[in-house]
């Protein structure tokens, strides 16, 4: 057994969670239970945080989340709920945080127990192990109230307290309650995510959908899965051609970003230059050829609306001031719209190294994790570094202010005042689901804009 391998309730404590024996966890190792879902806390301490990349799409229940598949709802989740039927519980069925399948699995892999556990050696139960509590629920839960798992089902049921589906996590899929697959946008805090994406009902069954938004518990068995350091990460899950240091991503021009700075789920090679540009380095992602035709020169109108690039001084006040040691000027970079940076992503290839299909335009939880950890991978880094720009003398960017020489795209916001079109926006950057995110922060979700496009690669297909 792992040296750390918790042997005792006394153990979990510590951890603000519950003890698992092996015997009633699959047989493989002891386990300590976080004590409250991923996003939740109790009158014992706090459960597994919500990561920083998926604050903004965590949603009060009810309202709807702009990024489906990488959500949370968190207060009254459930419809009819209570705290009676496991007598001395402390966690109510009520205001149980649910959260979809990506966000329940990095929280976990992130969790170190407020600093008591290093990064990696908390994760999601995996299914065996699940099945396995589920059969010794009389043991581990039923009427042991708040020195159980207080795990809570949808119905009356003997020794859980109740937590109904609710319909108050709209943007969630289609699910399947009894025979009726057509209900979607539910709330489901019975159903339990597992490491592999598979949902158990806390009274039996599961669900393949990792679209729903479900309860999520962590666990720890003293192992540490995910190393904290760069140098020493592995991961057996990966897909085989996953990045694993800089100088995996030298060959393809690209700037290597570790997965706990990239949201938590795979390594990034990150183009050096944006869409339509080159440098010392090297060369970016071509704009793709069916929009070659829409490339203008900075200034030049363009007469196909959204699907248009423009190339040359594309900013206002720019410079390679303000990132010691960069060679990708803020003054020149190509920008283009969605379409346009969408299908060059798709399209490149990083001159034949990669088939077409394995890059993309970031998600939009990998560029907000990004930007927590930009002075890790940009700020001050030169030409070792993403380079992003600023509209500002920002320490650590580069500065390329936006500039009225993109005429023919949609009007923009930029501060109070939404009435200026025809802005090129080289410090904005596109994501996979066309919203843009600003280099030192904030969204806007307009799609005929003209900004910035890097491209990552991960080793998979994205076809």
């Amino acid at each position: 057994a792992p040296k750390d391998e918790p042997k005792s309730q006394a153990d979990c404590d510590k951890l603000t969670a519950i003890f698992v024996h092996k015997k009633y966890a699959g047989g493989m190792r002891n386990l300590c239970v976080s004590k409250y879902n991923v996003g939740d806390s109790g009158p014992s301490g706090s459960g597994p945080s919500i990561p920083a990349a998926y604050v903004n799409y965590t949603m009060s229940a009810g309202q709807s989340c702009s990024y489906p598949g990488y959500c949370c709802w968190k207060g009254n989740t459930a419809a009819s709920c209570s705290m009676t039927g496991n007598a001395g519980a402390d966690y109510s069925g009520c205001n149980r945080t649910v959260c979809q399948w990506h966000v329940a699995n990095e929280a976990c892999l992130l969790w170190t127990a407020n600093g008591k556990t290093p990064v990696g050696s908390w994760r999601l139960p995996d299914s065996s192990e699940f099945a396995s509590l589920l059969n010794y629920m009389y043991i581990l839960n039923n009427d042991r109230g708040k020195d159980g798992l207080q795990l809570c089902s949808s119905g009356a049921t003997t020794g859980f307290v109740q937590c109904y589906y609710s319909t108050k996590c709209p943007g969630t899929g289609t699910v399947v309650i009894g025979s009726n697959n057509t209900w979607a946008g539910y709330c489901l805090p019975f159903w339990n995510w597992t490491s592999s994406g598979v949902l158990y009902n806390s009274v039996g069954g599961t669900d393949p959908t990792d679209n729903e938004a479900a309860s999520a518990r962590c666990v720890y068995d003293g192992l540490v899965r995910k190393a904290s350091s760069v140098d020493d990460y592995d991961d057996s899950n990966a897909p085989s051609n996953e990045p694993k240091s800089q100088a995996d991503c030298d060959k393809l021009t690209a700037i290597f970003v570790h997965k706990k700075y990239a949201g938590g789920m795979r390594n990034l090679c990150v183009s050096k230059y944006n869409v339509g540009d080159s440098g010392p380095s090297g060369s970016g992602p071509s704009v793709a050829a069916e929009y070659q035709q829409y490339i203008k020169a900075a200034g030049q109108s363009c007469n196909k609306a959204g699907s248009c690039c423009w190339r040359g001084n594309t900013a206002g006040t720019c410079g390679v001031l303000g990132n010691a040691g960069a060679d990708y000027s803020g003054c020149n970079r190509t920008v283009c719209q969605y379409n346009a940076a969408n299908a060059s992503c798709k399209a490149y290839t990083a001159g034949g190294k990669t088939p077409a299909g394995y890059w993309r335009l970031p998600e939009g939880p990998e560029f907000s994790a990004m930007m927590q950890h930009i002075g890790e991978i940009n700020n001050n880094k030169g030409a070792n570094g993403l380079q992003l720009c600023s509209s500002g003398a920002t320490t650590g960017f580069v500065q390329c202010y936006y500039s009225t020489k993109c005429p023919g795209t949609g009007t923009v916001v930029i501060g109070s005042n939404n009435t200026w079109a025809g802005y090129c926006l080289p410090f904005w950057n596109w994501t996979s689901s066309g919203v843009l995110y600003n280099s030192v922060g904030g969204t806007d979700p307009t799609d005929n804009e003209a900004a910035s496009a890097r491209c990552v690669y991960d080793g998979a297909s994205h076809t």
